[in-house]
């Protein structure tokens, strides 16, 4: 299944996931494939899922994506919920922005019904008990207690959950695989969070075609570890976000309005991420990338 956690941090949302599939066919829990579990709608409005039937929930989100306005959204997600009850959500919302001041609202849907939330999680509990131990092991001291009062409080807050969700991966409770994928709540909307990291998981080198989907084989955190790149889009619309692994020369990309699975292309550097996916989707990303020892700057 999954886990995807969120909270209110002086009114600002942020959202942390994992990005593995388990296919249900099988006994054991096996990653074969990734995606984004909180896709972006657009800048003021994101929707997280976890969900038993994945076909059924992207056609949800896909429909429920065509309203314009966000409680429309809101109420096509909970009416399918209540249907089927194979999904639940977690949607984030800006109703307003006024000049320095973020107010989002953060809303569950789960028991067949809908609810108002400062702190919300869905998926596997196992995970979220994982989750919440290790969130707490890095917070519970002086230094953490007082920067998440301080000034840069949102941003301690997210790098906790992310460091917490990474944890969770890299002792693979449950089915929580892949990468850990964070949005951010800025003042041009919700963004997927740039970063560089060290993820668990043996990144095995794919076929790639041109113009098709490619499952992603994951790995597992025996097999080794990769570095890793978080980048997310320079325009807040198309909101999107792509993933560089850099020892397989691959850049994954994921953008709602082509589908609900990674995009692969080959990217044989860091100075090519941005004519490949100019050529492939039409924008640009921007980020802090890891490459053979070096950090470099798409910004």
């Amino acid at each position: 299944m999954t886990l995807i956690v969120a909270r209110k941090i002086k009114g600002r949302a942020t959202v942390v996931g994992d990005t593995g599939l388990s296919a249900p066919s099988v006994l054991r829990p096996h990653p074969y494939w990734g995606t984004v579990k909180t896709v972006i709608l657009k800048p003021s409005l994101s929707v997280s899922y976890a969900s038993s039937d994945l076909a059924a929930t992207h056609n949800l989100i896909s429909a429920a994506s065509r309203h314009e306005q966000a409680e429309t959204v809101i109420r096509h997600l909970l009416a399918g919920h209540k249907k089927h009850r194979s999904s639940d959500f977690i949607v984030t919302h800006r109703p307003l922005y006024e000049e320095g001041i973020i107010v989002d609202t953060l809303y569950l849907i789960c028991g067949g019904a809908i609810q108002e939330c400062e702190t919300a999680w869905i998926g596997e509990r196992d995970c979220f008990n994982s989750f919440q131990k290790h969130f707490h092991a890095a917070s519970d001291n002086e230094h953490s207690a007082s920067a998440a009062r301080g000034q840069y409080a949102y941003d301690h807050i997210r790098n906790l959950m992310t460091e917490a969700m990474e944890s969770v991966i890299a002792d693979r409770v449950g089915t929580v695989r892949g990468f850990a994928i964070a949005v951010d709540s800025r003042r041009n909307g919700y963004e997927y969070t740039p970063r560089s990291s060290n993820a668990s998981g043996n990144m095995e080198p794919v076929r790639l075609t041109a113009g098709e989907w490619t499952p992603i084989h994951l790995g597992s955190a025996e097999t080794g570890a990769s570095h890793i790149s978080i980048l997310s889009t320079l325009l807040p619309d198309p909101p999107a976000v792509a993933i560089y692994m850099p020892l397989i020369k691959t850049l994954l990309s994921f953008v709602a309005s082509r589908g609900y699975n990674f995009w692969a292309v080959r990217c044989d550097s860091h100075s090519d991420i941005n004519s490949v996916t100019k050529e492939f989707f039409g924008f640009e990303f921007k980020g802090a990338l890891y490459e053979h020892g070096r950090t470099y700057m798409l910004d």
